[in-house]
C-alpha cells in the first residue's frame, strides 16, 4: 500500500506541477502593477493600445442605451468608448451598473481590453472604441456641483 502511494506521488506530481507552471496567469493578475493611463492618452493613440489590456482612469456614464467612457480632458463623440463588462477577474471589483450610478457621472479606474479595430461598437454602432472591463478598481460619483464634464457634452460633442 505504501509503495502504491509513493508511486502515485512520483508519477502524478511532475505532471500536476508542470501543468500548474504552464498555465497562463489569470486575466486579473498583477493588474495593480500596470500604470494607470488617462483615457485621453489611450484614445489619442488607439493603434498603440488596440487589443491590449489597459488600466485607465476616465468618466463613466450609463443610462438607457448608454454605457460609455470618456476622458475629462478630451470630450467628444470621436473620443468615447462603449463599455461592456466581462466577468470580474479581480477581487473586490466594484459594480458600476446599479441604480446608484444610473444617469450619473462616475470617475473610475478600470482594467479591460481596449478595442479600436472596426470602430462601430455599442448601441447603433456609434462608438469608435470599446473597453471590455474585467475589473473596476475604484468608482466615485462625480458630485453634481463640480465643474466635471456635462453628460450631454460626452454624448454629443464632436
Amino acid at each position: 500500500m505504501k509503495f502504491r502511494l509513493i508511486l502515485c506521488v512520483l508519477v502524478l506530481c511532475p505532471f500536476l506541477g508542470g501543468a500548474a507552471l504552464s498555465q497562463k496567469p489569470a486575466a486579473g493578475a498583477a493588474r495593480s502593477e500596470q500604470p494607470v493611463l488617462d483615457f485621453c492618452d489611450v484614445v489619442r493613440d488607439p493603434a498603440k493600445y488596440d487589443g491590449k489590456v489597459v488600466r485607465v482612469r476616465g468618466i463613466y456614464r450609463y443610462s438607457f442605451e448608454v454605457s460609455e467612457l470618456a476622458g475629462a480632458g478630451c470630450l467628444g463623440k470621436a473620443r468615447r468608448a462603449w463599455v461592456s463588462q466581462g466577468d470580474a477577474s479581480c477581487p473586490n471589483s466594484k459594480s458600476i451598473g446599479g441604480e446608484e450610478f444610473y444617469g450619473r457621472l462616475v470617475d473610475i479606474v478600470a482594467v479591460g481590453k481596449f478595442s479600436s479595430t472596426g470602430g462601430h461598437f455599442g448601441h447603433l454602432g456609434e462608438y469608435p472604441f470599446q473597453l471590455q472591463i474585467t475589473c473596476v478598481e475604484s468608482a466615485t460619483l462625480v458630485p453634481a456641483h463640480t465643474s466635471a464634464p456635462n453628460p450631454s457634452n460626452i454624448r454629443s460633442n464632436q
